[in-house]
């Protein structure tokens, strides 16, 4: 269960929404994906050395087997990449609280850091195995309501197509252009620079300035190609 629940935190969670509304859906998809393997990859190739040496970290492994040396290296990994999840759980913690009580981003940092810290501390790693299974529970109940509520209410029509996008700092990469005349027409699109027959997005309607702007971050700039 405690390993199960790694995989339901914040960095993967709001991550993989964030992600995939802003860019692309595989934008996101990689954080639980890549999370969920990495899992699955542990508990098949590494667990049952960790079981039959009869330690609770990775490093200790490697240090009965391989010496002092070898078990710093590992801890020093371990630890740099585990910074980097950390990272992305403090942000998602942080956007929740911030959210849910008014506060700036930089605070709601310092206070997740505070709470994670102080629960740690108290209970140790009893702790942390504690959290994950109420997480996990809480984790997996949010998902098969929501799941059942999707199945059931959920418009099963697919979104329109794509406005485009505003023209990126490459100048060379030109406006978005839309695959057909017939979507270019439902938002008004103009003749390209680089090509007159063809039709890209109209920045002077949707887009004249950063703080009045409609558009389509995700979308590709040469055409739809979904």
């Amino acid at each position: 269960m405690t390993l199960a629940s790694q995989s339901i935190d914040s960095n993967a969670l709001l991550g993989n929404a964030d992600l995939s509304y802003k860019f692309h859906f595989y934008d996101g998809a990689v954080l639980p994906i890549g999370l969920g393997l990495s899992l699955i990859i542990n508990g098949l190739t590494l667990a049952h050395h960790m079981n039959k040496e009869m330690v609770l970290t990775l490093p200790d492994v490697y240090g009965k087997r391989y010496g002092v040396l070898a078990e710093l290296a590992v801890s020093i990994c371990t630890c740099v990449s585990f910074l980097c999840l950390l990272a992305g759980n403090l942000v998602g913690m942080s956007v929740i609280l911030g959210y849910l009580f008014n506060i700036s981003v930089e605070g709601a940092v310092f206070l997740s850091g505070f709470i994670v810290l102080a629960y740690t501390a108290c209970g140790g790693l009893f702790s942390v195995a504690y959290t994950d299974v109420f997480q996990s529970g809480i984790g997996m109940t949010g998902c098969l309501v929501c799941a059942y509520w999707l199945i059931n209410n959920a418009d099963e029509s697919a979104p329109p197509p794509s406005i485009g996008m505003p023209k990126p700092f490459d100048a060379s990469a030109g406006f978005y252009m839309y695959p057909t005349e017939e979507i270019a027409k439902m938002y008004d699109g103009v003749p390209c620079e680089h090509d007159p027959t063809a039709w890209c997005y109209n920045q002077a309607k949707w887009c004249p300035d950063d703080d009045n702007c409609r558009a389509d971050n995700g979308a590709y700039p040469f055409g739809d190609k979904r």
